[in-house]
């Protein structure tokens, strides 16, 4: 589950985001609880940018129970041109003390006129010590989602196919599926 708060002030967007990973199966648990905020403010009609900060807490497979948490910083910038080019980057202070970017490719293809929408991202993902002992590329992925609009709320099915870079044990080739809901108001 994820909670998400924004609120507009001026030309820039405040965001809170809180959410938790929760695993079946075997753990039946949850896995992963994070807390992070941001700032996007629009710089021109060309280049947006945001930086921000959150915590997040894994569980700790040594010992039950507990919780390990690191704090960590990122940004980004948003160029508004065909395919709108993301990049993001994060420092991580805690944990493992890394950086990672990712490079993003996004495009919207409208199917109706009342907002129904096929939305589709390409991410690689560059890594230096931060959730792998090596640097390089380590995954790139793919995300389809539709969505569906009735009135205030938006219901979004989506799928994701990653597939690992790196050849390392770290990341694997893998898919997973999901649906969420939003409301404005």
């Amino acid at each position: 589950p994820k909670l998400t708060v924004s609120a507009t002030s001026g030309d820039g967007t405040f965001t809170l985001n809180g959410g938790a990973v929760y695993m079946h199966g075997d753990y039946d648990q949850v896995m992963e609880w994070d807390l992070w905020g941001d700032y996007y403010h629009q710089l021109s009609d060309g280049v947006g940018a945001y930086v921000g900060g959150g915590y997040y807490s894994f569980r700790d497979f040594l010992e039950e129970g507990k919780y390990a948490g690191s704090p960590e910083l990122y940004g980004g910038l948003v160029f508004y041109l065909p395919l709108t080019p993301t990049i993001y980057v994060a420092k991580d202070f805690d944990l493992t003390e890394g950086t990672h970017a990712t490079l993003s490719l996004t495009q919207s293809v409208p199917l109706s006129d009342t907002g129904v929408a096929l939305n589709l991202v390409g991410t690689i993902d560059y890594n230096h010590e931060y959730y792998r002992p090596d640097s390089g590329f380590s995954y790139a992925d793919l995300t389809a989602t539709l969505s569906l609009p009735f009135g205030p709320l938006t219901v979004s099915p989506m799928a994701t196919v990653q597939a690992a870079i790196a050849d390392d044990g770290y990341f694997g080739d893998w898919g997973i599926f999901g649906i969420s809901a939003s409301m404005g108001f």
